[in-house]
């Protein structure tokens, strides 16, 4: 059982968030109703060329945005969001990771290269669990194929 004390302490409970988080949440909101799906998107390109990862269909929760101001590296740039959620699927923090369109990949030599924005304590980034298990099990047999190639 939680005692009462732990409860005030609890970050992902609304009704404890200081006004500062409040608004924090309502920016991460209002970020993830401007975002956009990463189909054929710099996201897109940034996970296939750099991260590589390449997935037919894409998570909901990972998005495109064309344009976040970061006042610590005093430009705007576009950015990948991660959506967090809370238990009832409703968007408490995103992470932002800023992209350079030229390179499709994150800018080089930046103060700050990724922000989060909102409350972490109690959120999630969904991830479609069939899709990550079908790219494992790809990955898995492709390497199979290629030690038994060299055993022969």
């Amino acid at each position: 059982m939680i005692s009462k004390k732990q409860q005030e302490h609890d970050k992902s409970d609304p009704k404890t968030w200081t006004d500062y988080q409040k608004k924090q949440v309502a920016k991460a909101n209002k970020l993830a109703r401007e975002s956009l799906p990463i189909k054929g998107t710099l996201v897109e390109n940034y996970l296939k060329e750099h991260r590589k990862i390449d997935l037919k269909t894409w998570p909901n929760d990972v998005r495109f945005h064309p344009n976040i101001y970061c006042a610590i590296n005093k430009k705007s740039y576009p950015a990948m969001l991660l959506l967090g959620k809370d238990k009832a699927g409703n968007v408490q923090v995103v992470q932002a990771t800023f992209l350079d369109q030229a390179t499709n990949n994150k800018p080089e030599k930046l103060p700050v290269s990724k922000q989060t924005i909102g409350v972490i304590s109690g959120a999630a980034v969904h991830l479609s669990l069939s899709m990550i298990r079908k790219k494992l099990i790809a990955s898995m047999l492709n390497l199979t194929s290629q030690k038994a190639l060299r055993l022969a």
